[in-house]
């Protein structure tokens, strides 16, 4: 049965509407309709009546031709993940609008066998040590430092997956409470993006893109098992047991570690430097814990968990200041120096390469005005007017 049937089964239901009433709103037989389920999709001008016929949205139209539907997975700041249907009705529709608007046609194609790499990841359990040390040979990514930039750029290119750093806040993407997003990853049959929310601080953000990119190799159940496992795998793919001995513990693990406060501070400040601020006390505590370099009761992991990591809070920057892009687009002239100072090649670096295609989709008439409007939140007008600016 084609994707695409099952769908029609579906709306029927919720339509409350019997097979018999499609058949004579279309003007053809209930066995005409009963072939489009062994066929390989409803034929197109039927799927544009029926469209028409129960009001449909682009994507329950995606639906009904037979394309997967559009999956999304929420993270949040309680470490906790879910999925669209258990997202705020609000939320849930503004993710799915900018998707389109954004994500819909920036799709790679993946260079490995996900199913392959799954089923190896799956046979070791929860052994997070051992899966960490799979994902880094498969991608061919040494052990002995935490996994950089440059490797995490490779991760993206080989598996497919983009990932952007967005400010959630100005693009009403944020919940509230234990619903407030830190990262969106969308799934389009098997086409991946994931979304960061750019002002988080530069090593939230970058534990939130590895942990995203870690829920491909595994089933999409969002339970605190695996949610738990995952994160353990993050903190051994930034914070390697081979790295953490060599650093903290004079390259022995069964001697003791730094304990002087004041070196540990020096040490720790000096690597996450030399790590372009990736690094976070609380995520080396957390990584020493779970390889079983100290416990949850030592005075090690309560300095560097509690005290280092309240101090180093006070320092750290985010995502979007660390890049010089503090975003304001709250108005029609903070929306245009946005984009003067900050949208597209700025030095050697590519800014908000998303916000640079909506120009262009604006200039090209793909989007209209009104739905750029609806983006930043500002009024018809102001869009016309910015157009207008660029044209």
């Amino acid at each position: 049965m084609n994707l695409g049937f099952l769908f029609l089964e579906e709306l029927l239901s919720k339509k409350n509407t019997k097979t018999e009433e499609l058949a004579e709103k279309l003007k053809v037989t209930v066995q005409a309709i009963s072939q489009w389920k062994t066929g390989n999709q409803i034929p197109f001008k039927r799927v544009g009546q029926i469209a028409k016929l129960f009001d449909l949205d682009s994507s329950e139209i995606d639906r009904l031709l037979g394309n997967e539907p559009l999956k999304i997975s929420f993270r949040t700041k309680t470490a906790k993940e879910f999925s669209r249907e258990k997202a705020s009705e609000q939320i849930s529709m503004r993710s799915e609008v900018l998707y389109e608007r954004f994500f819909s046609e920036r799709s790679l194609t993946s260079q490995i066998d996900f199913n392959q790499l799954r089923k190896k990841i799956s046979k070791l359990g929860d052994d997070f040590l051992l899966i960490a040390k799979t994902i880094r040979e498969e991608f061919i990514i040494p052990d002995y430092a935490p996994l950089t930039s440059g490797d995490l750029q490779k991760i993206q290119e080989r598996i497919g997956v983009n990932i952007f750093y967005m400010p959630f806040n100005q693009l009403r993407l944020k919940g509230e409470g234990e619903a407030e997003q830190t990262a969106m990853l969308y799934n389009k049959s098997n086409s991946y993006s994931i979304l960061i929310d750019s002002d988080r601080t530069i090593d939230e953000a970058y534990f939130d893109s590895i942990h995203e990119i870690l829920h491909l190799f595994f089933p999409e159940v969002f339970s605190t098992e695996t949610e738990a496992l995952i994160d353990k795998i993050a903190g051994e793919l930034i914070y390697p047991k081979r790295y953490i001995v060599e650093k903290y513990f004079d390259g022995d693990e069964t001697s003791r570690p730094i304990t002087n406060k004041k070196g540990l501070s020096k040490k720790f400040y000096d690597e996450t430097s030399a790590w372009n601020l990736i690094l976070s006390p609380r995520g080396l505590a957390r990584s020493m814990r779970d390889t079983g370099l100290t416990s949850a009761n030592s005075e090690l992991f309560s300095f560097l968990h509690s005290d280092l990591n309240d101090e180093f809070r006070k320092k750290t920057i985010t995502y979007s200041q660390y890049g010089d892009m503090n975003v304001d687009f709250s108005s029609r002239d903070a929306l245009f120096n946005f984009y003067e100072k900050h949208v597209g090649i700025i030095g050697n670096q590519r800014r908000y390469p998303l916000f640079e295609r909506l120009k262009e989709d604006l200039l090209t008439e793909k989007i209209s005005p009104s739905d750029f409007a609806d983006t930043f939140n500002l009024k018809l007008a102001d869009a016309l007017v910015i157009k207008a600016m660029w044209s």
